[in-house]
């Protein structure tokens, strides 16, 4: 089957991921959220959905509370809450993550609900300190994008100056190692798909060895 998975003929693929879906979105024991502390971003990737919309402001205290407000109006019968940080850049937006995240870790206590954050990152600015601090705040995890060699990823993936951005990334890949788990996100079309293999093997090298 071209572009497509191959599955035993008698699962219906398309009820179960409906039926998954409409468990998730009914599920009351559970409060899954995303919020962007900014939409400013330090890279203008060209595939960017985001074009356009960019800004420079961090989320400020008055929409902080009504979000607090949001949550708690929101917790009756849950059991875990689980908030995903996504931009813009959040990292831009540390010291909204780190003013939302004590009031929900706060909050969370208060009522006996399990909670934990992972965040969507471009890695950039992903230090090991910020990493700890993150971690610090229930940040299980971050994803971040590479999207091939050196070469191909600068051209993607650049700074808003044009400067590159694959040997910063990279070191912070090995900096994070055992702070934060990382998921390694690539975007994948024909303009790299060849490199795809050699990446995988670039960032697996470089953690191990702990070099790049």
């Amino acid at each position: 089957m071209k572009r497509g998975y191959l599955l035993p003929e008698k699962v219906d693929e398309k009820f179960l991921i409906k039926t998954n879906m409409m468990m998730e979105r009914y599920n009351k024991s559970l409060l899954s959220l995303t919020i962007a502390p900014t939409m400013a971003c330090n890279f203008r990737c060209v595939y960017c959905f985001e074009q356009g919309h960019y800004g420079s402001r961090l989320m400020d205290k008055a929409t902080q509370d009504n979000l607090m407000t949001f949550i708690e109006k929101h917790l009756g019968g849950v059991k875990y809450l689980s908030i995903s940080w996504f931009g813009g850049e959040p990292l831009i937006g540390m010291p909204v993550i780190e003013s939302l995240s004590r009031r929900i870790i706060s909050l969370c206590k208060e009522k006996d609900i399990q909670y934990s954050a992972s965040i969507i990152t471009n890695g950039y600015m992903l230090t090991k300190e910020v990493a700890e601090k993150l971690r610090e705040y229930h940040v299980r995890s971050a994803q971040i994008t590479v999207d091939g060699p050196k070469e191909i990823h600068d051209t993607r993936r650049p700074m808003a100056t044009g400067q590159g951005t694959y040997d910063v990334i990279m070191e912070h890949l090995v900096e994070t190692k055992g702070i934060l788990p990382i998921n390694l996100r690539i975007n994948v079309d024909y303009d790299n798909v060849a490199g795809l293999s050699q990446i995988l093997c670039k960032v697996q090298t470089a953690i191990k060895q702990e070099q790049f």
